[in-house]
């Protein structure tokens, strides 16, 4: 009897020594770091300019579609010697719209800013180059829209097969 009392009694010290190792095990895990209220802040601000970006994006396009399908096709010939010499082009920084106030999209009759491909220069497509030859590549463009062309208008490529 008496060694059946000091089993029972050393089954729960058993438990109660394996309770105390898990519940102090529990204490020690490790806490996991509170987010930064300024790098949320940051994220959301990301967000919006992605979402303005697209929005204008989408909205530009849906004008040039626009334009492009209401606008009849310019003859080449009477455009060839209004070309502007793309020799000698700078680059400038475009400024950037404010984020927060979207402009809403509007119909423009005739558009403002419109080229055209005239032809090769020089470097027509296909042409067979050695490695690592040096080229310099002009097209011949027209302004077949309504504003004129000044010094201030820069030629972006923006997306194609390179």
């Amino acid at each position: 009897m008496k060694n059946l009392i000091t089993k029972i009694n050393l089954t729960k010290m058993v438990i109660l020594i394996l309770a105390g190792v898990f519940f102090l095990n529990a204490c020690s895990v490790p806490a996991q770091p509170t987010p930064d209220l300024d790098d949320a802040v940051d994220l959301a601000m990301q967000t919006l300019q992605a979402q303005f970006t697209q929005q204008a994006f989408e909205t530009l396009v849906a004008q040039l579609t626009q334009a492009a399908q209401s606008s009849p096709s310019p003859d080449v010939e009477d455009t060839v010697n209004a070309v502007p010499d793309l020799t000698e082009m700078s680059l400038t920084e475009t400024p950037l719209q404010p984020a927060g106030t979207p402009l809403p999209p509007t119909a423009t009759p005739l558009p403002c800013n419109q080229v055209s491909f005239v032809k090769d220069i020089t470097v027509v497509d296909g042409a067979i180059m050695a490695p690592g030859e040096g080229f310099k590549k002009t097209w011949q463009l027209s302004n077949v829209g309504s504003c004129t062309w000044t010094t201030d208008y820069d030629l972006v490529f923006v997306e194609a097969l390179q």
